[in-house]
């Protein structure tokens, strides 16, 4: 029979903090006030009777609800506090001056025995910021989770073990440890309990037949194939094969050629069963050499173990009369595993052992896809290869973070390379990586972290995406690497000190907010007069090719999109190049020298021609050569409107009546006859300039 209950405690403190956690472990005491029998106990911060704790203590009881919770520090500098009487805040283990390197807490399984005597199952719930965390969680001799990583970035991230199939009875443990965050927070705790009578059993009976009966001289007995089952009268019944201690009746030294039968022995707890086994001992031929064949899965991921399925390893006589089929577990294997290194030079040799004779065989090894590794689980581990497109500082933290993509420019973020990261070859934009890491979505951002290490193995090689409307922003190109042409500059620049400039672009008819990174790399673009160019852009249409770090449809502050990024080193402006390539070929200002009417007959000669490379330009380029304050092209400006003028040319009225402002020269001769009217001024001008002109 059982009767079920539930212990529950909920939200340790708004964060508790587990800064540096290398482990900790937890156990509770039974306080003072008795909880209800096959009830649900629970806690939750915000009404408990949590009082301020002393600082840095190393030990401290903390009652919940009528449960007392005993902390123990280990090989750190005492536990920290947050929280006051009446108004608590949760447990902060660790400062920024005392580092914080574990915790052990622990309680017997009696302490909680007004829900039940024993475990049936454990929910653990924990959030963190910039990492995960480690958790296991044990009954006794029984593991519920098993070092499980939890998610980054999240409130309140509940694992659950499976139900135990025969309640566990023991002290219970809880392992938390930190996996690189900034801080982690163990949020709830439920433990599933159960009132239990273990069954008794009185018989034990071997079953099955042993995988193997022929032997070689001094060979041991394998029970492999035996199957072991603990009965009682009323019918209860449980294989305990796993669980039994085998003897047999072999001499020491193996087993001899005179052998034909062998008693093997089973013990379980205190039944014992013996039965009799027959077999066949030979002498052991001189094998000198050995094969291994028939391996069907022959390429593998980095990180994936070997598939030994269909492998079959022979070892033979040096004249091929005798042979052995040897079985699985008499010999071994030197590599079960494929690593980081193996991707690197793209094959792994696998060596199969038996006694002193050995074979080989090679396996292709290969690195996952960045499409690959962002398909991984939450918490998973893997190898991936790709491109650095991007690289930028971690803020606040020191070392690096990356932008990595692979030939197809599906992408994500390397969070976190830092000093002690084993780091081979030298990480720079445009060379290709293999990284060993783990996956995370951490506010919606796909990303790896928990860097183990990094190989830079050559030059890499990325293809953009291409984004040719605001319907290609979907959410599978959060991280692309992706080219956008057409964007027009509205507002914002990035050189403006901060380590996220904002900048509104628009494209496709629609206004995106743009989240700049802006640490490394701001400097060359300040250097370089990045503000000063993206003013001088203003409304013409320029590119983008590069990372983006996030795809938000949400955003707050722009109705459409929000992007990110991850700097913007590599916005070009085709339009404007086009507008500086006319100038330098048409406008010929190395003859210019400050004066619209200087130069003989250069308004007759050169003008036909660049009026006619200038009308091969948009009319937005047109506009902008004509109309800008741009200072960068303002004199190849004056000159076009000093030869349009003097040429009479029909476009140079609108032309002077909209630049009245702007220019020297002729310009002013609009100014100084403004009383005679827009019109008048304009006829004047012109029939001044075409008699300069035939005087020339």
């Amino acid at each position: 029979m059982k009767k079920c209950g539930r212990f529950v405690a909920g939200m340790f403190g708004t964060s508790l903090s587990l800064a540096m956690l290398s482990g900790a472990f937890l156990m509770a005491n039974k306080g003072a006030v008795e909880a209800e029998a096959a009830g649900s106990y629970s806690w939750n911060y915000a009404g408990s009777d949590l009082k301020k704790f002393v600082k840095n203590q190393a030990s401290f009881t903390l009652n919940l609800n009528g449960v007392d919770w005993t902390y123990t520090d280990v090989g750190g500098s005492g536990l920290g506090y947050t929280g006051t009487a009446g108004n608590p805040s949760g447990v902060q283990l660790g400062s920024s001056s005392k580092k914080f390197n574990g915790a052990t807490i622990t309680t017997d399984i009696s302490n909680l025995s007004s829900f039940g005597n024993a475990v049936e199952k454990v929910s653990v719930g924990t959030s963190s910021q910039s990492g995960k965390v480690n958790l296991t969680v044990k009954v006794g001799d029984v593991t519920l989770i098993d070092n499980e990583k939890t998610a980054s970035g999240q409130n309140s991230a509940v694992i659950e073990s499976t139900v135990l199939e025969e309640p566990a009875v023991g002290d219970i443990s809880i392992i938390l440890e930190n996996n690189g965050a900034n801080y982690a927070m163990l949020s709830s705790i439920s433990i599933d309990m159960v009132d239990y009578t273990p069954v008794t059993y009185d018989t034990l009976e071997i079953s099955g037949t042993p995988s193997k009966t022929s032997y070689f001289v001094g060979d041991d007995f394998s029970t492999e194939g035996l199957v072991v089952t603990a009965s009682n009268e009323a019918g209860d019944s449980k294989v305990v094969t796993d669980d039994v201690v085998w003897s047999t009746d072999v001499a020491e030294g193996g087993l001899t050629a005179d052998d034909t039968s062998v008693k093997v022995t089973a013990t379980y707890n205190d039944l014992t069963v013996s039965k009799d086994f027959e077999i066949t001992v030979a002498e052991r031929p001189v094998f000198t050499t050995l094969e291994a064949t028939g391996l069907e899965k022959t390429s593998y991921k980095a990180g994936e173990k070997l598939d030994t399925t269909g492998l079959v390893v022979t070892a033979k006589t040096a004249d091929g009369s005798d042979s052995y089929v040897v079985p699985v577990g008499e010999y071994t294997i030197d590599k079960t595993e494929f690593t980081i290194d193996d991707a690197v030079t793209g094959k792994a040799t696998i060596t199969v052992s038996y006694g002193e004779l050995k074979a080989t065989f090679d396996v292709n090894v290969s690195a996952m896809s960045v499409a690959e590794f962002r398909a991984l689980n939450n918490g998973q581990s893997g190898i991936f290869v790709g491109t650095v497109t991007g690289m930028f500082s971690a803020s606040s933290s020191g070392g690096k973070n990356l932008y990595v993509h692979d030939a197809n420019g599906v992408g994500l973020m390397v969070y976190g390379i830092y000093d002690d990261t084993d780091v081979s070859g030298d990480i720079a934009v445009g060379k290709k990586v293999l990284i060993s890491a783990s996956k995370t979505v951490y506010n919606g951002v796909t990303e790896a972290e928990d860097v183990v290490k990094v190989i830079v193995v050559g030059e890499g090689e990325v293809t953009p995406i291409e984004i040719k409307s605001a319907e290609d922003f979907t959410d599978d190109k959060e991280g692309s690497y992706v080219k956008m042409t057409g964007i027009t500059h509205k507002s914002g620049s990035i050189v403006d000190g901060k380590y996220n400039a904002n900048v509104v672009v628009t494209f496709d008819g629609q206004d995106f907010y743009m989240s700049v990174q802006n640490n490394q790399g701001a400097v060359d673009l300040a250097d370089a007069g990045f503000d000063e160019w993206i003013e001088k852009i203003e409304g013409l249409p320029f590119d983008y090719v590069g990372s983006l770090g996030w795809i938000d449809d949400s955003y707050n502050k722009i109705d459409e999109l929000g992007l990110a990024p991850t700097s913007m080193s590599e916005f070009s402006c085709p339009a404007y190049d086009e507008i500086l390539d006319f100038i330098k070929n048409y406008m010929h200002m190395n003859q210019w020298v400050g004066s619209a009417a200087s130069g003989d007959n250069e308004c007759l000669t050169l003008f036909p021609a660049a009026k006619e490379a200038l009308e091969e330009l948009s009319e937005a380029q047109q506009t902008y050569f004509l109309k800008s304050d741009n200072p960068e092209i303002a004199e190849a400006q004056a000159r076009y409107k000093a030869w349009e003028a003097a040429q009479g040319d029909q476009n140079a009225a609108s032309v002077i009546m909209n630049t009245v402002n702007e220019n020297k020269g002729t310009v002013i001769a609009v100014s100084a006859v403004a009383a005679l009217g827009v019109a008048g001024a304009v006829a004047l001008l012109i029939s001044r300039k075409k008699r300069s002109a035939k005087n020339k």
